[in-house]
């Protein structure tokens, strides 16, 4: 049997899928787009939660990040797609 136990709530909490965060020498990053260039932003993270991680600091300006960043490094070219079939 499994359970879960809510201890606390936080209204404002902002998380980001797994997917999304890049690890890399001991450092946790998410990418963003702008100007159609990756964007890279070290992050904190906190608690995880069904298949996404809570960001611990705001992200200013930043409502998006890229699901999948795999190869991509600071001012990588980019091409933002609304295709959402794999």
């Amino acid at each position: 049997m499994r359970a879960k136990i809510l201890v606390a709530t936080q209204q404002d909490a902002r998380f980001v899928p797994d997917t999304a965060v890049a690890e890399f020498a001991g450092t946790q990053r998410v990418f963003s787009v702008k100007d159609g260039k990756a964007v890279e932003h070290r992050v904190r993270l906190g608690r995880s939660a069904d298949g996404a991680r809570e960001l611990l600091d705001p992200l200013p300006d930043v409502t998006e990040v890229i699901v999948a960043p795999r190869g991509l490094g600071p001012g990588t070219r980019v091409k933002v797609s609304t295709d959402n079939a794999s």
